[in-house]
């Protein structure tokens, strides 16, 4: 019903989870990200999925950022 909500507590969660190990974070969060695509019919390489990966990397690349200081 909140599209935004989930989407915002998702990047939240790759930007909290990036200071343990980022590539694996990245390889968590794309497999769901695409898995979730999957269920609800939405085609790859449209702009919703490819959005949300570069999203996705960006969260968890400040994520990274932020827990090396």
């Amino acid at each position: 019903g909140r599209p935004w909500i989930a989407i915002t507590i998702l990047f939240l969660g790759a930007y909290a989870s990036a200071f343990i190990n980022p590539v694996l974070s990245i390889l968590i969060f794309a497999v769901f990200i695409i898995e979730l695509c999957k269920n609800c019919g939405i085609e790859p390489y449209t702009k919703l999925p490819t959005t949300l990966m570069m999203g996705l990397a960006y969260a968890i690349m400040l994520g990274q950022i932020f827990c090396r200081f």
